[in-house]
């Protein structure tokens, strides 16, 4: 695949060794139609092969849902995954969570998450995406479109090398996860596309991915 999606989350806390964690997400009421549920975290740089997936969940629409215990002591601490040892270890915090659902045999629909040890942080709307590319990229356009596909006005991330200078300039190299941003507080609840489309050096390849989230302030 030339750009893997992997992760939305409204925040990830720098949850220390020996935590209890708790996910939080919003289940909007489009789920209740023969929808299959998912839960899952990995690691956004692949180096352990962590993967964990919660089983038999049962989500009640229209509310916010959590999924917890999830003790790191289990597995992650021992994986370098944690904000504690993060020194000791090659790579940052390396761990990525995504909650989902299908309607039938349609597209996931994707719920940005919180992920938290103690109390919840407050709410936010600035929602962190998380992909890796299947080649080198030297850019990547993002739009926000609405569920009609319509584009939308809002702040996106600019991603690109500087073109000007080195026409053949790398800004991502594949396998690299990728994180970027983007600010939903003052769009409506509601169904949400991300556009993404990828160009690599020296090829007129476009490279396609559409993510569709579940926006809930």
């Amino acid at each position: 695949m030339d750009l893997l999606f992997v992760s939305v989350e409204r925040n990830i806390e720098n949850f220390a060794r020996n935590s209890v964690l708790t996910v939080r997400f919003y289940v909007p009421s489009q789920s209740t139609q023969q929808a299959s549920f998912f839960l899952e975290a990995f690691e956004l740089q692949d180096s352990m092969h962590y993967y964990m997936q919660a089983v038999n969940q049962s989500w009640t629409p229209n509310t916010w849902t959590s999924f917890t215990p999830w003790p790191t002591k289990d597995v992650i601490d021992d994986l370098c995954l944690d904000a504690v040892r993060r020194l000791q270890c090659l790579a940052p915090i390396n761990i990525g969570v995504s909650a989902w659902y299908r309607v039938g045999k349609g597209e996931p629909v994707y719920l940005p998450v919180e992920v938290f040890s103690n109390s919840a942080p407050p709410r936010s709307s600035l929602y962190t995406f998380h992909i890796v590319p299947g080649r080198d990229l030297q850019r990547i356009e993002v739009a926000v479109l609405d569920e009609a596909g319509m584009p939308r006005t809002i702040d996106v991330p600019q991603l690109a090398c500087n073109l000007r200078d080195d026409p053949e300039c790398v800004m991502y190299p594949a396998g690299t996860a990728i994180a970027f941003s983007i600010d939903f507080r003052n769009l409506p609840n509601g169904m949400y596309q991300i556009s993404l489309i990828g160009h690599s050096p020296g090829s007129a390849d476009r490279i396609p991915l559409r993510i569709s989230i579940y926006h809930h302030a």
